[in-house]
């Protein structure tokens, strides 16, 4: 979908329509048993121009390519076909967490990475993540470095994300927005660690792409916190989003509501986000 958000409180259900499943991707020795050992799953729509960057340079250091497209017009189904990648055409039911879903239980594989359209990853890299998976325990997870590359009117920052997990029945990303994979982890006694390596996010370059992503979250966080009024991190995002539309005076408005819930709760939900618990 071309879109990531800053920080970690945004690093995951519906069975998907039109299931469309292309060749493999690029054949490698299985790994437990019958198993591949590392899949990409991806969430796209009108990203050929962006896939066409990334993938030809990594698509051989995976075992598998899975993609949930949710309305692409222009050559990107037939772009992911033609490098062998498994994709499902789904509709966008504004909820990344159902597609990214959607994607993931395409995957065979022991290990999941997910990766954005317009994320970079250096082939090396892919080489050492391999490497470090194939003597991983079963129930661990890792968070990489995520830099966002910046502009005059948004610097560059760095966090780190959870990108890389097990492929667990019962794994999900929860949420519309700023979606979760860790949580539904953590409730499988998944243990987080960190990996040195890097993800480039080229997602925050143009000012005017960035504010209609904003107005987008803005759309989304608001109908989810109509749904999950309790949840303490929407009250979070949305103050957060606010305040990257300049929307000050409404942010403060929404992070005074953050008084009323138990701050125990709060904080072990960002921890288990964070993977510190």
């Amino acid at each position: 979908m071309g879109r990531h958000k800053r920080g970690v409180g945004r690093a995951e259900r519906r069975v998907p329509r039109g299931d469309v499943r292309g060749r493999g991707a690029a054949a490698r020795p299985m790994a437990g048993g019958n198993r591949p050992l590392l899949a990409l799953s991806m969430i796209v729509r009108d990203e050929e121009a962006n896939l066409r960057r990334l993938l030809p340079a990594i698509r051989d250091g995976f075992d598998e390519i899975v993609v949930a497209d949710t309305g692409s017009t222009d050559g990107t189904v037939d772009f992911l076909r033609s490098i062998g990648a498994t994709v499902v055409e789904i509709p966008w039911l504004d909820d990344f967490g159902a597609a990214r879903t959607a994607s993931l239980r395409l995957a065979r594989a022991r290990w999941v990475l997910w990766l954005d359209a317009d994320d970079e990853l250096a082939r090396e890299d892919v080489d050492r993540l391999r490497a470090l998976l194939e003597s991983s325990p079963e129930k661990v997870a890792y968070f990489l470095e995520l830099q966002n590359a910046g502009s005059a009117a948004s610097p560059s920052s760095s966090c780190q994300q959870l990108r890389v997990f097990p492929n667990r029945p019962g794994i999900a990303f929860e949420g519309r927005i700023h979606e979760q994979v860790a949580l539904s982890l953590a409730r499988q006694g998944v243990r987080f660690l960190r990996a040195p390596i890097a993800v480039r996010h080229r997602g925050y370059i143009d000012p005017a792409q960035v504010r209609k992503k904003f107005e987008r979250n803005l759309r989304l966080l608001r109908r989810e916190r109509a749904e999950r009024p309790n949840d303490p991190a929407l009250v979070y995002h949305v103050a957060q989003t606010l305040v990257g539309l300049d929307l000050y005076g409404e942010a403060i408005v929404v992070l005074r509501a953050l008084e009323r819930f138990p701050a125990k709760d709060a904080v072990v939900r960002e921890m288990i986000v964070r993977g510190r618990l």
